[in-house]
């Protein structure tokens, strides 16, 4: 008999219908459409008002008052047929089981495949990416996007931080930005009032994403050539919860970061002021760290006028590695106002505390001891990342010599070298995280940094330090210090008391207490 098709008048009455339509009723002509739906909360009114809107079909789930196959959720398909706003609708055949069956196993494969993709994000940038890669093909929409409450994710954020929104894959619903952005996102769950599905004005559909409280994180954007029937429009529900709990969870990741870095910064030393050096200081955490870690540097005047600067890292992330960082920096310290300057000295001493103390626990560090009136810096590296020198106008050297790491028992750190300072040098002291990359070793590293600072002469300590520590494309895993020394007062000539190596060059082309990176 074929499938049953109604015509509908602009007033919403039928006008005609086939054989196929006497299913609905025997006589069905100058019937209101709507009359013939049983379901008290189908729309039908907006089916009508959205078919008379488009010369392509849309669809619709309807249950009509019938005894028989119609008696069922039918999908119904309208469109305009004529300028005068008749309406042709065709109620679809209903599809086989094994058909449905089918439906229901391809819906069930792209939410465990969405889930698997998101489970392997763990920061909102991370999964604002998934959202905006990935998504629009496992939903089955034309693009997918993120407007989140960051304020509600993780209260502790820096003030400005991903403030611009445009730097960000996700739109800061906090800010005040673009209105026509925002508008974007002011009403979660309707459906934009589009003319019809095209290429400039697809339909929206806002879905609101909530955590383990009531208050919204955020909504998720879709874009879609039609309207969704209603079996897809609750699979899509469904996959947007999977959406909310990856959201949630990146915002507790993000809070426990941040919460991290600040007792870190707590732990590290306020610079002093010093009208020989410019120095500045900063501290990122890396993107595979929540937990503080045991990075850490110094500066402080010494008797005669000298200067020790120190850097170093416990092995390990935690609240005991962070304890055991700032208990080596405060027997440094002491160390250094006892033995006469000598650098091999003082880190004898820590080494001495570390066997005696912390018999479980491995460091590394370099102190350096300079004197402004020579223009003298001495230095012992106990298993550290060598210094990175930059004289005025000369490629980036690192200095030479390294003694085992701190707390091997029975071995006791020797000297490593001396250098003279030319008035205007740079000296960059860091931990391992600034040159440990991904899928790069450690030359690469030292050959990338080298590149990097080699046309910095000019530039200030603290603009460095954000150069080199500032990074977001997650390829940072660990922690990264950085301490940069501008030597104001020195001597004239830089000359080593053994070669320096020079760092291959990369085939790629202030006193204040730090700022988290």
């Amino acid at each position: 008999m074929g499938e049953p098709l109604m015509l509908v008048d602009e007033a919403g009455r039928v006008r005609a219908g086939n054989a196929a339509a006497a299913a609905v009723g025997a006589r069905i002509a100058g019937r209101a459409f709507a009359s013939l739906v049983v379901d008290p909360d189908a729309d039908v009114e907006r089916c009508l008002q959205r078919w008379r809107s488009t010369e392509e079909p849309v669809s619709a789930e309807l249950t009509f008052r019938s005894d028989g196959p119609l008696a069922r959720p039918r999908t119904c398909l309208g469109q305009r047929t004529s300028a005068t706003g008749e309406i042709v609708v065709r109620v679809a055949a209903p599809e086989p089981d094994s058909v449905t069956a089918g439906r229901a196993d391809e819906r069930l494969r792209r939410l465990y495949a969405l889930s698997a993709v998101l489970a392997d994000a763990i920061s909102l940038r991370e999964v604002a990416h998934v959202i905006r890669e990935d998504a629009p093909g496992l939903i089955g929409v034309r693009s997918a996007s993120l407007g989140l409450y960051l304020h509600r994710l993780f209260p502790l954020r820096e003030s400005g931080e991903f403030a611009a929104a445009t730097n960000e894959p996700w739109l800061d619903l906090d800010i005040a930005g673009n209105p026509e952005a925002l508008s974007a996102f002011s009403e979660p769950g309707r459906l934009a009032p589009d003319a019809g599905p095209t290429a400039d004005a697809p339909h929206i559909l806002l879905l609101t994403l909530t955590g383990h409280r009531p208050e919204p994180l955020g909504i998720l954007r879709l874009e879609l050539d039609a309207p969704l029937p209603p079996d897809e429009a609750a699979h899509v529900q469904v996959m947007a919860g999977q959406v909310a709990q990856a959201v949630s969870r990146a915002g507790l990741y993000e809070h426990e970061h941040r919460l991290a870095q600040r007792l870190q910064i707590s732990l590290l030393p306020d610079l002093p002021n010093l009208p020989e050096l410019t120095v500045a200081a900063r501290y990122a955490a890396g993107a595979d760290q929540v937990a503080v870690g045991g990075d850490w540097y110094d500066l402080f005047r010494l008797p005669g006028g000298r200067i020790g600067m120190a850097i170093g890292d416990v092995a390990g992330h935690g609240l005991t590695e962070a304890t055991e960082m700032a208990q080596l920096r405060s027997v440094l310290r002491a160390a250094a106002l006892r033995v006469d300057n000598e650098p091999q000295d003082v880190m004898a001493e820590v080494n001495a505390f570390i066997c005696a103390y912390l018999p479980e626990r491995s460091a590394t560090a370099c102190y350096l001891v300079y004197d402004p009136a020579r223009g003298l810096l001495r230095y012992t590296n106990a298993g550290h990342m060598p210094p990175l020198l930059l004289p005025p106008g000369e490629a980036p050297r690192l200095l030479p010599g390294r003694v085992p790491l701190l707390g091997m028992t029975g071995v006791a750190p020797g000297p490593c070298g001396e250098v003279k300072i030319e008035k205007g040098a740079t000296l960059l002291l860091y931990t391992d995280g600034l040159v440990e990359r991904r899928g790069e070793s450690l030359d690469e590293g030292f050959a990338f940094l080298s590149a990097l600072v080699a046309d910095t002469h000019d530039m200030a300590p603290d603009m460095l330090c954000r150069l080199l520590v500032d990074s977001r494309d997650g390829a940072w895993p660990d922690d990264r210090a950085l301490m940069a020394v501008r030597f104001e007062v020195a001597g004239t000539e830089p000359t080593f008391a053994c070669p320096a190596s020079r760092v291959r060059q990369a085939g790629r082309s202030g006193t204040a207490r730090p700022v988290v990176g």
